[in-house]
């Protein structure tokens, strides 16, 4: 890189504070106070015209750092379960949480964040906190996405309309599939990580459930799946423009058929429920184990449209990308 003189710049110190910004948006204030805040006045007065911040609590923190920041901090990633730290403190700031586990300390504290519009939860709780929770996103007008181990919001009497977003970790079945989207009317971006192998009922061509706000549906499933199982999630979202599906290598409920036979019947399970969209944008990974050169002529001719292969131990992973406007 060069300056405006067309010296070649040599240290750190010598960079732009543009690139700076950049630099320090990807570290969180901990590491930030930690390393570079009081190296030298410059820097602190850059990491102080920061307009926000994101805290990432792995251990105990130095209470200066909360007392500084705590206006600026937007974003709070507790990712142990060791960690007590009052959330109210930053009841005017913070928009995004996420909890490595909600514990009814932080689950009363919710309702104070009047910004909060990111929520995810890594980890399961009890019966107790579920119904808690069910009245905080019922009776919440700004959260817009919500992360969960798994789905635990099981009612009629309640519709979550300010959901935009979800993200569960942890599997879900057939009815609770169909109920939480007629719970959730408004939702656009749908993450689902599925660990278990479905034998899905037989859909009908003509479906009397169609979901037209979902635009984004990611479906991960990460031990195997029938081609039932892929074929009911998109016959009930048949109005997406952009599906996203990935498998671990090569485990599919009883078949023994190879992956080339695996990836052409995917390919025609989203022929028939998803390439008679006007737009549409699709992506596939798949991991194969295999030592054997993947050959490209052997699958469905839609995957060579933009597609690579990263070949590791023993493993092979094909991605494939196409867009129909």
């Amino acid at each position: 890189m060069l300056s405006n003189n067309k010296q070649s710049i040599s240290r750190l110190e010598d960079l732009p504070n543009e690139l700076f910004y950049i630099l320090f948006s990807y570290f969180d204030i901990n590491e930030l106070y930690k390393s570079i805040f009081q190296l030298n006045l410059r820097f602190m007065n850059l990491i102080n015209s920061l307009s926000c911040y994101h805290l990432c609590l792995k251990s105990e923190i130095n209470p200066d750092i909360i007392k500084i920041f705590t206006s600026k901090i937007k974003s709070i990633h507790i990712n142990t379960k060791n960690i007590v730290i009052c959330l109210s403190l930053f009841y005017n700031s913070l928009s995004v949480l996420i909890l490595e586990e909600l514990t009814q300390y932080y689950l009363d504290q919710l309702p104070l964040l009047i910004h909060l519009e990111y929520l995810e939860i890594k980890t399961s709780y009890g019966d107790v906190i579920s119904n808690q929770l069910i009245q905080y996103v019922t009776s919440s007008t700004h959260l817009r996405h919500l992360g969960l181990p798994y789905w635990c919001l099981n009612t009629r009497d309640h519709i979550f309309s300010s959901l935009y977003s979800l993200r569960l970790f942890h599997g879900i079945h057939e009815n609770e599939f169909i109920s939480l989207l007629r719970r959730i009317p408004n939702l656009i971006y749908f993450y689902l990580y599925d660990p278990y192998v479905r034998l899905s009922p037989i859909i009908d061509d003509i479906l009397r459930d169609n979901y037209y706000n979902l635009t984004y549906f990611r479906l991960n499933l990460i031990n195997g799946f029938t081609h039932s199982q892929v074929d009911f999630y998109l016959a009930h979202i048949s109005h997406i423009k952009s599906f996203h599906f990935s498998s671990s290598p090569c485990l599919v409920y009883n078949n023994q058929i190879g992956p080339y036979a695996i990836l052409n019947s995917i390919a025609n399970i989203i022929q028939k429920r998803l390439l008679n969209l006007e737009q549409f944008i699709c992506f596939i990974i798949f991991e194969i184990k295999s030592n054997d050169s993947f050959d490209i002529t052997k699958v469905h001719s839609i995957y060579n449209q933009n597609y690579s292969i990263q070949i590791g131990k023993n493993t092979q992973t094909f991605k494939s990308y196409w867009k129909k406007k």
